[in-house]
């Protein structure tokens, strides 16, 4: 008799677990690179073995920078502001010289092999242009406050990125904006040096700072500057007591001036005078070889009184030849002449 084995039944649970599927696109690399340098962009294509022929794009965003087929002895470069400081290197990878803040951007390669691999892009590269930082302060070097009063220091930085700024002080780290502002200075708590470090992690120089030392003084022994400034500079009211002075000093050396020359013209009128009686005087002074207007003779010795009058003697109608038995009378010396 034959025996039977014992059956089992065996079941299987299909246990379907869904899942999402998510598709990325490779991110761009990212190209950091000192403005005024030059940076290569590897055009990662992957081509036939061999090299065979082929037709290569670069491009910056939607804008065609260049094309070069390889057969030919060069690239050519399409009109953009580009044009001048680009190159090909290999045959596939661009070359960008002498970089510009404004050369940002996002670049890649498109190919095409003649009778190779399909047409296709190499992967995006997302050239970022740096700039090293530079700062600086206002007011910077040396500064004075009055004690009370509110200060404000500005920390102007030139970053690119944009750095990082931090603030020290004599009270350790102070802020990280580009103004710090202290209310109410007081001497023995707020003298002291301030510095303005800024920090740019993708830029050749890293870091890049500035300093104002501060003073607080007695507000008698301070110069008083506006809310938010300190330190030296000629304020508004040096300017107009200089606009002043000048004023004052133009208007005085003119006053001297009219006083000299008003001055002189009476001197100069009175000298004129002058000669002008003299000139009268000469004129009424006879020639000794002439008839004298009148005589009055004397006691009958041979001395004699000779007076002229000089209004009955009119000038003669030539003037009077020199003689050589006596040299001119001057009229100013002579109002009489007496014979001895």
């Amino acid at each position: 008799m034959a025996s039977r084995l014992p059956s089992a039944s065996v079941s299987f649970r299909l246990i379907l677990i869904p899942y999402l599927l998510i598709l990325m696109e490779p991110v761009a690399a990212q190209i950091y690179e000192e403005a005024g340098q030059s940076v290569t962009l590897p055009c990662d294509y992957s081509f036939s073995w061999g090299y065979v022929r082929y037709t290569i794009d670069w491009h910056k965003g939607s804008q065609r920078l260049m094309n070069f087929f390889s057969t030919d002895p060069s690239p050519t470069f399409d009109d953009t502001d580009m044009r001048d400081r680009l190159s090909l290197q290999d045959g596939k990878n661009l070359v960008i010289s002498n970089l510009r803040r404004t050369d940002d951007g996002r670049f890649y390669c498109s190919v095409s092999e003649v009778g190779g691999n399909p047409p296709g892009d190499g992967s995006d590269q997302n050239l970022v242009v740096t700039v090293s930082p530079s700062v600086t302060l206002s007011p910077s070097g040396q500064s004075t406050a009055a004690i009370g009063s509110d200060v404000t220091l500005t920390c102007n930085v030139d970053s690119k990125p944009d750095a990082n700024i931090t603030w020290t002080g004599p009270n350790g780290d102070l802020g990280t904006e580009n103004r710090l502002g202290l209310n109410n200075v007081q001497s023995a708590n707020d003298t002291g040096t301030y510095t303005c470090t800024a920090t740019n992690s993708f830029s050749a120089a890293k870091s890049a700072s500035g300093y104002v030392v501060l003073t607080v003084q007695d507000a008698s022994t301070t110069p008083t500057t506006p809310k938010g400034q300190t330190g030296g500079g000629l304020g508004t009211g040096g300017i107009v007591g200089i606009i002043i002075g000048v004023i004052l000093a133009i208007v005085l050396v003119s006053a001297m001036v009219y006083i000299f020359v008003i001055r002189k013209k009476p001197a100069g009128k009175e000298d004129e005078e002058s000669r002008d009686v003299s000139d009268r005087q000469y004129e009424n002074v006879a020639h000794p070889d002439q008839r004298v207007a009148s005589q009055r003779p004397g006691s009958g010795s041979d001395d004699h009184d000779y007076e002229v009058p000089m209004e009955t003697v009119h000038p003669p109608s030539q003037p009077p030849q020199s003689s050589g038995d006596y040299q001119e009378l001057r009229p100013a010396i002579y109002q009489s002449l007496q014979k001895h």
